[in-house]
């Protein structure tokens, strides 16, 4: 287990339950509409140059947490709990303003039967 990983096992023990479902690899959306953490590390000699200077070695992280902070905020959740039954888009690529999953409610589920009268 890396440096990082072992931080972001501490954070999510810190968190409690909705660590658990919402703190990812790199970055969490809090609930409640709160801010959205990054959390990432970065070794000289690994990451980046050792003799990099240091207003570069900002930049770049900087760079990584905006990266991973785009993400959490581009990640597509369904308003309503359901099943997916058409997918109108693959992975990778380009969402805009148009559908991409169809999601059936099931709960409640509401059935019409239509059924001779003979039969009851």
């Amino acid at each position: 287990m890396t440096g990082e990983d072992r931080l972001i096992a501490w954070l999510r023990r810190r968190t409690g339950r909705w660590g658990e479902d919402l703190l990812g690899d790199d970055a969490a959306a809090l609930p409640a509409g709160g801010p959205v953490v990054t959390v990432d590390q970065q070794i000289a000699g690994t990451h980046f140059p050792a003799d990099l200077a240091p207003a570069v070695v900002a930049r770049r992280l900087l760079a990584v947490s905006l990266s991973d902070l785009a993400l959490v905020l581009r990640e597509i959740r369904s308003p309503v709990d359901g099943v997916v039954v058409d997918t109108f888009l693959s992975a990778g690529e380009r969402v805009d303003l148009d559908p991409i999953l169809k999601v059936a409610r099931i709960d409640p589920l509401r059935v019409e039967v239509i059924a001779p009268q003979e039969l009851f």
